[in-house]
């Protein structure tokens, strides 16, 4: 009987931590949407931002787990982490983020997005989508897009890129 009660006890801290463990390690934040000045991806409490020079950001990201120069028509390089991954371009001797693209069901928008989200999600969060094509929610500001690709009305695929 005393078996049973802490088996019992033990089943409702995991569904406690379950329920109120963050989904990340990502600082969610609450911001108001009028507040938003332009996209980006704050990762380990560093705002990753769009253009910025990715050397800054080597210590916060951690160790990638592979790297290949881009197939684009610009010199760079992609690099790929856990839960997403950076495409880079250089600018002269200085190597910039071109983009960052969700790999993983860990990780989300500064708005709390994920991979696997309801479509609903979107617009509820962001509003009106700045073009709206084949299933492709695109939302533009300051030179920076953010892209969310629906499938069976659920998202699977999440872009921060150069506009």
């Amino acid at each position: 009987m005393k078996f049973l009660k802490q088996l019992i006890v033990f089943i409702i801290v995991i569904i406690a931590l379950v329920i109120f463990i963050p989904r990340n390690n990502q600082t969610k934040t609450n911001k108001n949407l009028k507040e938003i000045t332009s996209y980006y991806l704050t990762y380990n409490n560093v705002d990753i931002r769009i253009n910025n020079n990715f050397q800054n950001y080597l210590s916060v990201l951690g160790k990638y787990n592979d790297e290949r120069e881009s197939d684009s028509n610009y010199p760079g390089h992609i690099y790929y982490y856990d839960n997403f991954q950076v495409e880079t371009y250089y600018d002269g001797n200085v190597e910039r983020i071109k983009s960052i693209l969700f790999t993983g069901d860990n990780i989300y928008t500064n708005e709390g997005i994920g991979l696997g989200d309801p479509e609903s999600y979107i617009v509820n969060t962001y509003n009106q989508a700045t073009v709206y094509k084949d299933n492709v929610y695109q939302y533009v500001l300051n030179d920076t897009c953010l892209s969310f690709i629906v499938s069976e009305g659920k998202i699977i695929s999440i872009e921060y890129s150069m506009t």
